[in-house]
C-alpha cells in the first residue's frame, strides 16, 4: 500500500531526521549549531517534532526554498574551489 502513514512515518523517524544521518555526515550532533527546515517538509508536525528531538533545538524556517538553494550551491562550489583548500 502506497501513501499511508506508516510508510511516511518510519523514514521521517529513522532516516532523514535520526542520529544515524548525522553520523553519515561525519559530524556530531555537538558540532550542528542550527537546522533549517525548507519546502514541504517545514509544515509537517511530524518531521518537525523529530528535528527538535533529536537537536534539542527549534528548526529555523526563515529562508525560502531558492535561496536555500542558491546558498547551498555557493557554499558548495566554494569548498571546491583551489582558492579555498
Amino acid at each position: 500500500m502506497c501513501g499511508n502513514r506508516t510508510h511516511f512515518k518510519c523514514p521521517v523517524e529513522y532516516g532523514c531526521c535520526g542520529p544515524q544521518a548525522v553520523a553519515d555526515a561525519g559530524v556530531t550532533l555537538e558540532q550542528i549549531s542550527s537546522v533549517e527546515l525548507v519546502g514541504g517538509s517545514s509544515r509537517v508536525p511530524l518531521v518537525i517534532t523529530k528535528l527538535v528531538e533529536v537537536f534539542k533545538n527549534e528548526p529555523s524556517r526563515t529562508l525560502n526554498a531558492k535561496e536555500c538553494v542558491s546558498r547551498g550551491a555557493a557554499l558548495q562550489c566554494a569548498m571546491l574551489s583551489p582558492i579555498f583548500r
